[in-house]
């Protein structure tokens, strides 16, 4: 039977809290494992870029950027819950549902033959026993509707939706993969979250052949997601057949609704009656893959999922208020930069204009930093340095230059000479100011404690054999490069 405390909500409510047994608090054990002083690490990082942002006292600026904060305010609930999200995808009829019943130990989703039963992403609260009388684990199961629905594009938004905010992924196929489950693995791949890729309805198999279906599987996994590689030598006559590379860190075969069964019952008085039972779910298997992997590394995938969504938040939050002052920022911007032309026009020594001229532009940069309210970091600090450097080398150049044009010491050339400084210094001001916007914007998520800079932490910090650890070179490469990641921005944002 189900939880009496189990209970459906859509994935942008919060389900109502429970009298659970939350695991302990810092005060409350004092040796703290690594990987909960990584959550509360994160719990910090949220906390503060909330704290930071809602102290704009601009109104305007504040609904404009209401939704994002919301958005990293709900990120921040779900860690001090401890909630881990697990998220169930795949085509019409391979019996996603049907998993989730599995899961939960009866039938709380609708299932059914027709295409399109699931119509809205739904949401299950369900404790996972942990292994012994360990604490229960606390879940969320969420059911999404088929990635390939006739007229279903607005479902499939849901699902990817849903995907941004899993922390685990499954992925149900019930026999061939066809090319378009292949390439929903690779587009669920890029949202960098822990993925399962259940093989349903194993039961219409022959049992000799599960674990050559197993196999076949594993074999076409990415190299040290998994350690079985040894390819089955049965015979392959009657085995689906597969695309060759699977995106997927891990293969589970389940029966989630497995077909009845004929039964002869034979009466003491000789009549014979036949009668159709159906078998109990087997999802044991998925059960203890999700408790794995729950158990070993939960609190890192909270924490890294939580800051990897909350860096896109803090990131538009960062264009958003850019776009919104951009206008006062640059009047204020302006003056500094006609009061640093007119300095170097009327200065005739060429040391003290280019000192002048760097002042003035540091002076800059500092006014746009706190007129936009977004720190200063050293990301990529290089390229605002570099902008500097082609202020004053500029500068110097055109300095030297007019110092060996002017011969005759002619007022018309040496007025032109001096107005052509004056016109070069406040060029690669616009230059550091442009360069000073796009580093604020880049370099928000960036501060000690900020959503990147934690991330990375938690990946430098990842133990051999686990997913994270498994991922690390590829996501450091991702939050390295955040002008790469666009799409994943813009889908986000929409």
């Amino acid at each position: 039977m189900t939880d009496p405390t189990a209970a459906i909500f859509t994935p942008e409510q919060t389900p109502p809290e429970e009298n659970h047994r939350d695991r302990p608090t810092p005060e409350q054990n004092p040796a703290q494992n690594p990987a909960q002083q990584q959550l509360d690490r994160a719990k910090e990082s949220l906390q503060q870029t909330l704290y930071r942002y809602r102290r704009q006292d601009n109104p305007e600026l504040q609904t404009a950027l209401e939704g994002d904060l919301n958005s990293i305010e709900t990120l921040l609930r779900k860690l001090e819950r401890f909630v881990v999200r697990i998220a169930v995808f795949g085509m019409v009829s391979r019996g996603k549902s049907a998993v989730l019943n599995g899961l939960m130990g009866d039938a709380v989703l609708e299932t059914g033959p027709l295409n399109g039963v699931t119509r809205v992403a739904r949401s299950l609260e369900w404790e996972l026993r942990g292994e012994g009388d360990g604490q229960p684990l606390r879940v969320e199961l969420v059911d999404t509707p088929g990635l390939d629905e006739i007229a279903g594009e607005g479902r499939a938004a849901i699902a990817w939706d849903v995907a941004d905010g899993a922390d685990l992924i499954l992925f149900v196929v019930a026999g061939d993969i066809t090319p378009v489950e292949a390439q929903a693995l690779r587009e669920l791949r890029a949202v960098h979250k822990p993925l399962i890729l259940v093989f349903n309805k194993i039961d219409l198999y022959p049992e000799a052949e599960h674990g050559a279906i197993a196999d076949r599987l594993k074999a076409l996994m990415p190299l040290g997601a998994s350690e079985e590689r040894e390819s089955s030598e049965e015979s392959e006559d009657n085995l689906p057949n597969w695309q060759p590379t699977l995106p997927v860190d891990d293969v589970v075969l389940v029966a989630a609704e497995p077909a009845p069964l004929k039964v002869r019952e034979e009466w003491p008085d000789g009549r014979v009656a036949y009668s159709w039972e159906s078998p109990p779910p087997d999802v044991e298997h998925l059960k203890s893959a999700i408790r794995t992997i729950v158990e070993r590394e939960g609190e890192l995938l909270l924490a890294f999922n939580a800051l990897f969504q909350a860096r896109l938040k803090e990131r538009a939050i960062a264009q958003k208020t850019t776009t919104h002052l951009e206008t006062g920022a640059e009047n204020n911007g302006w003056q500094i930069i006609q009061i640093k032309a007119v300095l170097v026009t009327l200065s005739p020594v060429i040391g003290l204009d280019l000192i002048g001229g760097l002042i003035a532009d540091l002076w800059l940069i500092k006014k746009l930093a706190n007129l936009y309210g977004l720190p200063l970091t050293d990301y990529r600090s290089w390229e605002l340095w570099r902008s500097l450097a082609v202020s004053v080398g500029g500068l110097a150049i055109v300095e030297t230059l007019s110092a060996i044009a002017i011969t005759d010491q002619s007022f018309t050339i040496s007025l032109g000479l001096a107005l052509l400084q004056g016109f070069c210094a406040a060029w690669g001001s616009q230059n550091v100011s442009k360069a000073t916007r796009n580093h604020l914007e880049k370099g928000c998520t960036w501060t000690d404690n900020g959503s990147d800079s934690v991330a990375r932490n938690l990946l430098d910090t990842a133990v051999e054999g686990t997913l994270l650890y498994r991922w690390r070179s590829q996501l450091l490469d991702h939050i390295n490069q955040p002008e790469e990641n666009s799409d994943t921005t813009e889908r986000n944002e929409d």
